[in-house]
């Protein structure tokens, strides 16, 4: 299975967290955490 580079800018990755927290639905939430957890962005990793 290949593996792919997956990297957010400040923005993309802020509108994601607005959504987690702002829409109750479990499929959208899910859909915004997955690219959170794949983001590659050196700030990124703790």
């Amino acid at each position: 299975m290949p593996s792919y580079k997956f990297t957010l800018t400040q923005q993309e990755r802020q509108k994601l967290k607005q959504l987690i927290q702002k829409d109750g639905k479990s499929y959208h939430i899910k859909h915004a955490q997955i690219p959170l957890k794949l983001d590659q962005t050196p700030e990124n990793k703790t």
